[in-house]
């Protein structure tokens, strides 16, 4: 039986006047109908009181996250690569020096002379150096921010081909109006990342940076 079924309207005593049978009518409707207060709603029916909250979820503030500032700046939330930090010219994304002074936090900024690609993109990577003896990252300052015009090719097979010690991971595509106007960004990494190297097989070639969440 739905609610309607349920409403019953208050019987006119004899001897009161319609207004105010009027009235009692319409304040038994009133505590039926879905109030609000703020962002509560509530329900009265025969049974009780059924009451929601409307919330609105918080944003989600992840690793990575790019926005795009004034003068082709990039302002990028703290991220990690195995743990470690990546950095804007020496100085981690949430402001720390190699030497754990706290300073203000590090903005990429696109240089003039940067294009985007024949599509008219380009992009924001995580870089990771490696020490290519051994395949693993180097001690001082491994995990940096770069952006750059076009991936290599080969990236679209899976993996960042290795360029001097070098891998690279998009964790933004910026979206270029002209060859001198960002228009936007849009978001491809939003969680720290695992990083691996895998070398080159006996037949040569160059070695693949693999990066996963």
């Amino acid at each position: 039986m739905g609610l309607a079924g349920l409403f019953k309207a208050p019987q006119a005593k004899p001897g009161i006047s319609v207004a105010r049978a009027y009235d009692d009518f319409q304040r038994e409707e009133e505590a039926w109908r879905v109030q609000f207060n703020g962002n509560h709603r509530q329900w009265r029916t025969p049974h009780g009181v059924i009451q929601t909250v409307d919330s609105v979820g918080d944003d989600f503030l992840h690793p990575w996250l790019c926005v795009l500032g004034m003068e082709r700046s990039i302002i990028i939330r703290p991220g990690r690569v195995n743990l470690v930090m990546a950095t804007i010219n020496g100085v981690t994304l949430d402001g720390r020096t190699v030497d754990k002074k706290t300073v203000a936090t590090p903005i990429l900024k696109i240089p003039q002379h940067a294009k985007p690609n024949k599509d008219l993109e380009s992009y924001v990577c995580v870089q990771v150096q490696i020490d290519s003896a051994t395949g693993r990252m180097i001690e001082k300052d491994p995990v940096t921010i770069a952006h750059v015009s076009d991936l290599d090719v080969r990236y679209r097979d899976g993996g960042s081909p290795d360029k001097n010690s070098l891998g690279l991971e998009p964790i933004a595509v910026l979206l270029w109006n002209d060859e001198k106007t960002i228009a936007r960004i849009e978001q491809v990494a939003m969680h720290d990342l695992h990083h691996r190297f895998a070398p080159a097989g006996t037949k040569g070639g160059r070695g693949r940076h693999f990066f996963w969440v």
